[in-house]
């Protein structure tokens, strides 16, 4: 489970959109509705960022014993 918070909504489903193009995240789940504009607008940019070299991710966690 990841926390975080972003000024717009359009910065969390960018990076959202950005991970599952990684191929290292595959899932989501978000609590705050957003409009088609501003998933447009996300979409716009997470390809602008995977244009440039994309992204690189490896999410460990830590499992308890």
């Amino acid at each position: 489970m990841v926390s975080y918070t972003f000024p717009k909504n359009h910065n969390v489903q960018t990076l959202l959109y950005t991970l599952m193009a990684s191929g290292s995240y595959s899932k989501q789940h978000t609590v705050k509705l957003m409009t088609w504009e501003d998933a447009a607008m996300s979409l716009k940019q997470s390809r602008a960022i995977y244009a440039n070299g994309g992204v690189s991710c490896n999410l460990s966690l830590a499992v308890p014993k």
